[in-house]
């Protein structure tokens, strides 16, 4: 997906787990071996604990994870890495 389009499938998702009960763990929106996506509550979780996430993810297919995008909405931040 590109553009605002992915944006819109993100935030429909963190919108149905909300509803669902929200975990207190950074959440995996999509992930394949080229990239990573997470979600997170911002008064539950910092930016490093994604990071490691994602380091983790990507470094299972011998790559290592750059932040493409991060933004916050209200108390949910959500980041995407690109595993390369």
């Amino acid at each position: 997906m590109r553009g605002a389009a992915w944006k819109n499938h993100l935030m429909a998702a963190v919108a149905a787990a909300c509803l669902a009960g929200c975990s207190t763990t950074p959440q995996t929106v999509q992930s394949d071996a080229n990239h990573i996506t997470l979600r997170w509550f911002t008064y539950e979780h910092g930016v490093d604990d994604v990071k490691r996430i994602a380091e983790s993810h990507c470094r299972s297919f011998g790559k290592r994870p750059e932040l493409i995008e991060d933004w916050t909405d209200g108390d949910v931040e959500i980041a995407r890495f690109d595993c390369r």
